[in-house]
């Protein structure tokens, strides 16, 4: 052995050693038992037993038990663990440590789980250049929900410089779908530039006379530039565009929209919109008061077919008011239906239940927000709502509220 090798193998020796000796011991009562622990914990629903096991894995400070955290406390069950073991994650600064969170957003097969991975590494954009090439990956994430959380942290990231290139890139392969994730897709652009391009061409032009300025100039809304080719005008509810195929309308029917013929608009308006709606679109209608009416009840979304669409304008024009307002019956439902992604709700009043003694009793607007949070909240649907401006404060402030926080917007009817 010449004295390069024996000099190279010592330092090799030395550095194994080193390594080994900084290296955490396994938690208490080995990996099997710890893991063991979360399992136990999630299923019986005890938070702070399996945040206790989740602190037992990261103070070994090793990749295998951030790998087990991913794996067991990510799984979207218990929000208060998945938070917590979210916060621990969102510390990690070893680039080791990271690259196994990558890692995992790649390879889980828990959607839940890639979507709270994406709010991990968002926190770490700024400062790592492979946090936003991660974020960018999931545009092509086979779950919808996974893309448009992607979506909202690229626009919160508002990098357009990094992430132009890689929304056209994914426009393209969306072209001909009329769906959420390409309008979403479009809407991001726009938010970038100013302009309100149509085709994915377009915007490879935009890019290409643009990509190498030293920054992106966001053109005003005012003097915003279109695609001179318009391949698709997506129909409106009110002043809102239907920018999605695979949406339900949520109208509601009590005793109160009788009043100055606040029922006739909503009647006329959703039936306008139905009428516009492309064969390609899925849809269907829940009418709430104290009790559901649903338009295709146990069919989930139907096809904008023109027998489905004349049924539903037979139908819409049918409702009578009565009633009170069960605005949670109706959100919850709808966020049951499957493959639902935009929600449209008109309501004249705040939430209410029928009483004991047969009086209207006000749901807290709270409860209601909070149980559409849970619900919604790997979902990703757009909740668009819709109030009568003289209806009072509370149910402005509660419609306010529900758009803003599900990425939807609020209109309020004169």
């Amino acid at each position: 052995m010449t004295r390069s090798v024996r000099v190279r193998w010592l330092l090799l020796v030395t550095a194994c050693a080193v390594g080994q000796g900084l290296r955490a011991d396994a938690p208490p009562g080995g990996w099997t038992e710890v893991v063991s622990e979360v399992k136990r914990a999630v299923v019986s629903g005890q938070s702070e037993l399996a945040r206790a096991a989740v602190e037992k894995l990261a103070q070994t400070e090793e990749v295998r038990g951030y790998r087990l955290i991913i794996e067991h406390a990510l799984g979207g069950q218990d929000y208060r663990l998945f938070s917590y073991a979210a916060g621990v994650l969102v510390a990690l600064q070893g680039p080791e440590f990271r690259e196994e969170v990558y890692r995992a957003l790649k390879k889980s097969r828990n959607p839940k789980t890639r979507i709270i991975l994406l709010a991990v590494v968002k926190r770490w954009a700024s400062a790592d250049e492979k946090a936003i090439v991660a974020i960018h990956e999931r545009l092509e994430d086979p779950r919808k929900a996974v893309v448009l959380a992607a979506l909202k942290w690229i626009r919160e990231l508002n990098m357009p410089k990094r992430s132009i290139g890689p929304l056209i890139a994914v426009l393209k392969r969306h072209e001909k779908n009329r769906g959420r994730v390409r309008f979403d897709i479009q809407s991001t652009l726009h938010h970038f530039t100013g302009y309100d391009l149509e085709t994915a061409a377009d915007w490879e032009n935009y890019w290409a006379a643009r990509k190498n300025e030293p920054q992106i100039v966001r053109k005003s809304d005012d003097g915003k530039v279109k695609s001179r080719t318009r391949v698709f005008r997506a129909p409106k509810f009110f002043s809102v565009s239907v920018d999605s195929n695979r949406v339900v309308f949520l109208i509601d029917t009590s005793t109160s929209m009788a009043k100055k013929k606040r029922i006739h608009v909503a009647k006329k308006e959703l039936v306008r919109t139905i009428e516009s709606l492309p064969p390609s679109a899925y849809f269907n209608v829940i009418a709430f008061s104290h009790e559901l009416r649903i338009l295709h009840d146990g069919a989930g979304l139907v096809q904008a077919t023109r027998a489905n669409t004349s049924k539903a304008v037979r139908w819409v024009n049918s409702l009578v008011p009565s009633g009170l307002t069960r605005t949670d019956k109706a959100l919850y439902r709808a966020l049951k239906l499957p493959d639902v992604d935009t929600i449209f709700l008109l309501t004249d009043g705040i939430p209410k239940r029928l009483g004991q003694d047969g009086v209207g009793v006000r749901i807290p607007a709270g409860s209601v927000l909070q149980m559409v949070q849970e619900e919604n909240r790997f979902r990703k649907c757009r909740i668009n709502t819709f109030g009568f401006a003289d209806s009072g404060m509370s149910m402005q402030a509660f419609v306010k509220d529900l758009a803003r926080e599900n990425d939807g917007r609020c209109v309020l009817l004169k």
